[in-house]
């Protein structure tokens, strides 16, 4: 692997994690550049929220809306159970869960909005973290498998890209590194629908123009005479 990596003349990675894989394979003679995920380089279309305000069910404005999105899996039902328990009507994307009304599938622009269609969005998708942040919602990331996160350090790529957000205490959870899991979901929701996300969006578009100037970086790379 580390002889695979010495033959490229940049490495672009989305994530404190990967780049330490990379150092640790000994790649110190190739840039190991933190590149923000493609993702962010889209601009939110006011299409997208009206495809996805007619993709759910009309909503009941006096009630708090949730949607999320799991596997079905061991341990799943806290999270409904907990939302329900909250006072939210909880709707749930793709899979059926318990406590939760279920839609069967979406179109792509009605999946990127879907978080301007409910009061908070808690997932297990990386992706799905990025578009609530890009359309400055609220959203809880909670890792519920395994072999997605370290189980040494429970460092994830939804953990790192809240850490790069300085959401980590407040908008992630791990459902196998968490004593009271329920309590801390609900401590975790709680302190998700306090904060000011016009200043977290401010940062996304940081990573915007980050994204940008990465690929600049690479097409002036890959244009500029090699030395024989």
């Amino acid at each position: 692997m580390a002889r695979s990596l010495s033959g490229f003349d940049y490495i672009g990675v989305r994530d404190s994690m990967t780049a330490r894989l990379c150092h640790a394979l000994g790649t110190a003679s190739v840039p190991i550049q933190r590149v923000p995920d493609p993702a962010f380089s889209l601009e939110p279309d006011p299409a997208w929220a009206a495809e996805s305000a007619t993709a759910f069910p009309r909503r009941n404005k006096r009630t708090k809306r949730a949607i999320v999105r799991f596997s079905n899996r061991a341990g799943i039902e806290q999270i409904t159970a907990t939302l329900a328990r909250m006072g939210f009507e909880v709707i749930s994307v793709v899979t059926p869960l318990p406590s939760a009304r279920h839609v069967h599938s979406l179109s792509p622009a009605a999946w990127a909005a879907m978080s301007t269609t409910a009061d908070l969005l808690v997932t297990m998708s990386f992706h799905e973290s990025i578009f609530a942040i890009k359309h400055a919602r609220p959203v809880v990331a909670i890792d519920t498998q395994p072999n997605r996160f370290d189980p040494k350090t429970h460092e994830s790529k939804t953990r790192c890209l809240m850490e790069d957000f300085g959401l980590a205490a407040t908008n992630h959870l791990n459902l196998h590194a968490s004593g009271n899991f329920s309590t801390s979901l609900e401590q975790r929701i709680e302190a998700a629908m306090e904060i000011d996300y016009g200043k977290v969006y401010r940062r996304h578009q940081d990573f915007k123009q980050q994204y940008a100037e990465a690929l600049l970086a690479v097409k002036n790379l890959t244009t500029s005479p090699r030395a024989p």
